[in-house]
């Protein structure tokens, strides 16, 4: 079974600035993620960050994930 492992100090600044310019730059990315117990990828635009629930929206031309930051392995631009 597939679990993220644990991200440095510099891997979540990262992550969150590639989330941040996904937003304000209309950037797409790719998310590694994992689902199900298997890593996953998705990508698309993310389109809104849920702070309260930690959760982000990112939406492709296709789909629409929901993502906890939790199950977050790696974002990377598309």
């Amino acid at each position: 079974e597939y679990t993220p492992p644990p991200l440095s100090t510099d891997q979540l600044e990262e992550m969150n600035f590639l989330i941040t310019q996904s937003i304000t730059e209309d950037q797409a990315i790719c998310v590694t993620y994992a689902a199900a117990g298997m890593k996953q990828q998705f990508w698309g635009w993310v389109k809104a960050i849920h702070y309260e629930t930690q959760r982000i929206k990112i939406v492709n031309d296709e789909d629409v994930l929901h993502l906890s930051l939790q199950q977050i392995a790696a974002i990377d631009l598309d």
